[in-house]
């Protein structure tokens, strides 16, 4: 699932997930994000942040989230809808700023890590253009799970109590 290449500024490991391909799943939490059969919107891969007096409070810090599987979403929120898009869809898209291809990091960097975190995508307020841009190209490749199969695998999950205790 992850593979480890250290960083050049120093000790910190970095560890690709998924590096030899498959698909990666975005946990949608409001109805912005998409619309059932199957659109998903650019706002699905926005990095999060809100001002609050005057100040930018940034939510994704890491990047944009996403986990391995479909069923390992539901240990970390409770999504309203699923995206699916290829990792080698993913590190195909460039940011245009920085010359530089988007990955997906797992966080925390281990072997058998299920979350990860698209990086590279600016936030809007540093740079709306690019980061439209990348969440637009992002949700284009992506594909919306159904509503029918979400809502099973939803349940499914509820029954089996997967959440984690909070």
């Amino acid at each position: 699932m992850a593979e480890a290449h250290v960083s050049l500024k120093g000790s910190t490991v970095r560890m690709k997930l998924k590096p030899h391909g498959g698909p990666v799943y975005r946990a949608m939490l409001r109805g912005a994000c998409f619309k059932y059969p199957d659109k998903i919107h650019p706002e699905a891969y926005i990095r999060r942040e809100r001002e609050q007096n005057g100040t930018w409070v940034k939510k994704d810090e890491k990047g944009v989230s996403v986990a391995v599987s479909q069923k390992s979403l539901f240990k970390y929120v409770e999504p309203k809808a699923i995206g699916e898009i290829e990792s080698e869809v993913v590190r195909a898209i460039r940011n245009p700023v920085k010359n530089v291809a988007l990955e997906i990091l797992a966080d925390p960097p281990e072997p058998d890590s299920e979350h990860g975190n698209i990086t590279d995508i600016p936030y809007v307020s540093e740079d709306r253009d690019t980061a439209e841009f990348l969440s637009g190209e992002l949700a284009r490749n992506s594909k919306l799970m159904g509503e029918r199969e979400f809502n099973m695998l939803r349940d499914g999950v509820k029954e089996g109590h997967n959440r984690r205790p909070e």
